[in-house]
């Protein structure tokens, strides 16, 4: 994928990051990526997004990005810097988006735009597709749920899914960094809270992680995913009450402290998949913290 392309997609995506979004909203985002992503000839497809109502804002915003990558006033010294900007930019025109329409709805503006004759469209080919920040690639997910299943195994496995490992395989993906690092100390973190839940976390190994979340809510409020930066606050505040003893240390603490790494690692991942249950906890964790 050219890096014209794939910077509006990761504008796109970090921008919907920044979102409270339900399924139906993450289904739509994924659909607009697909549309994108699969174009044969985006400047044309940007123009005929500018000529369908629901879409015309943001395709102006998108078309306003597309100019300035093709342009001869591209500098990549602050090229960070102007993709925060981007995904300002597109914010509140997105948000207007996925206030205004349906997922069914969606479905037919994207067929258009990629010239898919309705009468061949296939429901797996406009599935919701995922743009793995880690990993740098593009992918469909896919998460098993039945009726069977108890509420506590359906959470269970959104959690497996959530902080299952992507080795990434783009090296030149120019975001990578950001989410390599946020990413990095995942699983260290996911072993670290077996050890809290059973009371057997030592008080360095609290300062030590609270401090690298310290660092990483104010990496990522820089980076401008200010919800990612809020969850990495809430889990250093939470190690600092543990440390002061003004929290215990048990399961329901490093549960809480779970459901902020959750959330963190499904908006970096852009992992299709509910993580309401995960958000409600931690913000109610957050809201007991006096974090606002």
């Amino acid at each position: 994928m050219d890096l014209v392309r794939l910077y509006i997609i990761q504008c796109v995506t970090l921008t919907a990051n920044n979102l409270r979004l339900s399924s139906q909203k993450i289904e739509i985002v994924g659909l607009l990526k697909d549309a994108i992503s699969h174009s044969k000839d985006l400047p044309a497809t940007i123009s005929d997004m500018k000529k369908i109502t629901v879409l015309s804002k943001l395709a102006i915003r998108i078309n306003e990005i597309y100019s300035y990558l093709v342009s001869d006033k591209l500098d990549f010294l602050r090229v960070s810097e102007k993709f925060r900007e981007h995904c300002q930019l597109i914010l509140r025109d997105l948000n207007y988006l996925l206030d205004t329409t349906t997922v069914t709805e969606f479905k037919e503006v994207v067929s258009s735009l990629l010239h898919i004759k309705k009468n061949v469209v296939e429901e797996e080919q406009l599935s919701p597709i995922e743009v793995d920040l880690a990993a740098g690639e593009i992918k469909e997910t896919e998460v098993s749920t039945t009726a069977e299943m108890t509420n506590e195994a359906r959470l269970r496995q959104k959690e497996l899914f959530i902080l299952e490992d992507d080795a990434p395989k783009n090296e030149h993906d120019f975001f990578q960094n950001f989410e390599e690092t946020i990413l990095k100390p995942v699983k260290e973190l996911d072993t670290f809270l077996g050890r809290l839940a059973d009371g057997d976390a030592v008080e360095a190994e609290l300062v030590y992680y609270s401090e690298i979340m310290k660092n990483h809510a104010n990496l990522s409020r820089d980076f401008g995913a200010t919800l990612v930066g809020d969850m990495h606050t809430a889990f250093h505040k939470g190690l600092e009450r543990i440390i002061a003893g003004e929290l215990p240390m048990d399961k329901e603490s490093a549960e809480n402290l779970r459901a902020c790494l959750i959330v963190i690692v499904a908006l970096i991942k852009n992992k299709a998949v509910d993580i309401k249950p995960f958000l409600n906890r931690a913000e109610e964790f957050a809201s007991e913290l006096g974090i606002n």
